[in-house]
């Protein structure tokens, strides 16, 4: 027996019943099936878009996996960007993940499925690709599968797909006419460096100051790959000072150079084990830009120097004291401690996919009164120096070494009077 269960609104599926076939769903036939594979080491994004013959209530693709844990998250735009109702369906015998779209009064969509835990490492790299959908219905399929940047291609299975180079990387294309509820999945072998790693979560907190800015972000960085790990590289944050990695018990071994930032783990993780740690570092005041009196930080959740999958992200920028008037965009603004936060969230975020954010704000004077304070203490100090100097001396005078005082001469005593005879 087959059950039905939708999907959450974050995620594609956490749990889905078990099942061995999947019920009639009225169907509408495409007419137009294009598909673009993002395939990156640890992940991979699959891009449908569809445009159908004739409005119909439901539309259904299916991809054929080796485990149900191999689905991140499942999501689809209707023709205006607006996300669309989706079901899911697992058969456990077969390994046949289904979603239905539904596409009651619409005749275009995009279907963006992610999966991960589908690389393996020994030598090189295999990944294994849904190179065409599984339809319920004869279709030609226009495919194209992006490799990673800097993979060297091997070897792949698959008919009428050929390959090529655009920008870097590796794509492999064709076009197939399918026959109803065919499976074509199969693998990719490459060569390169590359980590088999995600990040399970990250908070972000940006402390903004007249001196600079100060970042804090704590990560839990999760080994999908096939063998035991305790490294990860991330880019360097562009324009970083004073950066430093620690985790709950002390600063943690690394090494930055030449763009990369790469942190030793104190032991190692296998698969589906995670690591947490935090990165701390300083940027320049610069990064706070002031535009008609009001300072402003813009930016991505998914910070430049992350390029992998992240499940949870979330942000707060705690704003200098007596700032006010503070507008985020993409986020909202709270009053904590005599202090405004602006915070923002979102979830499966990627280099594919991120989400911008934007925070202004009016500097109150009290953000700078360190530096007020800094600059009255040594203006202070300055003055008692001055008058030491001008008023000390004048009390203790030394001679002129021009005129030199004469020596006193000692009184010479009169003659002594002679005795008289």
């Amino acid at each position: 027996m087959m059950v039905m269960q939708s999907l959450p609104k974050a995620f594609a599926i956490m749990l889905l019943v078990l099942a061995s076939s999947l019920p009639s769903v009225a169907a509408a036939q495409g007419v137009d099936y294009r598909r673009t594979v993002h395939l990156e080491a640890p992940y991979q994004i699959y891009e449908d878009e569809i445009w159908l013959e004739s409005p119909a209530e439901s539309y259904a693709v299916g991809f054929s996996l080796t485990s149900l844990n191999e689905v991140f998250q499942v999501i689809a735009f209707g023709p205006s960007n607006e996300t669309l109702g989706r079901e899911a369906y697992w058969m456990n015998t077969t390994g046949i993940f289904t979603v239905v779209v539904n596409t009651t009064g619409i005749d275009h969509f995009r279907l963006v499925t992610t999966l991960h835990y589908t690389t393996t490492y020994s030598t090189n790299y295999t990944t294994r690709v849904n190179f065409f959908p599984m339809l319920d219905h004869n279709e030609t399929i226009e495919t194209s599968v992006i490799l990673p940047l800097g993979a060297e291609l091997l070897s792949y299975n698959m008919t009428g797909i050929s390959n090529s180079t655009e920008g870097g990387r590796t794509v492999l294309s064709g076009t197939l006419e399918l026959n109803a509820n065919s499976i074509k999945a199969g693998g990719i072998v490459y060569n390169g460096s590359f980590q088999l790693i995600e990040i399970e979560w990250l908070n972000r907190t940006i402390m903004p100051s007249p001196s600079g800015v100060s970042v804090e972000e704590t990560l839990r960085v999760v080994n999908v790959g096939n063998t035991r790990i305790n490294y990860a590289q991330f880019n360097l944050p562009l324009g970083y000072t004073e950066i430093s990695v620690y985790d709950s018990i002390g600063a943690l071994d690394f090494n930055a150079s030449n763009g990369s930032l790469g942190v030793n783990f104190r032991t190692r993780i296998f698969r589906g084990e995670g690591y947490v740690f935090t990165i701390k570092y300083s940027l320049p005041p610069s990064s706070v830009t002031v535009v008609s009196g009001r300072s402003q930080i813009t930016g991505d959740l998914l910070p430049s120097w992350c390029k992998f999958l992240v499940r949870d992200v979330s942000l707060q920028i705690i704003m200098p004291p007596g700032s006010s008037d503070a507008q985020m965009s993409g986020g909202s603004v709270r009053s904590e401690g005599g202090k405004l936060i602006a915070s923002a969230s979102a979830q499966a975020l990627s280099p594919y996919k991120n989400q911008p954010f934007a925070l202004s704000y009016v500097s109150g004077a009290a953000s700078y009164s360190g530096i007020f304070k800094l600059a009255i203490l040594i203006a202070v100090a300055i003055a008692v120096v001055v008058l030491y100097l001008k008023f000390g001396r004048r009390r203790a005078k030394p001679e002129s070494p021009q005129h030199p005082a004469k020596p006193q001469q000692p009184q010479k005593k009169p003659p002594a009077a002679p005795p008289k005879k």
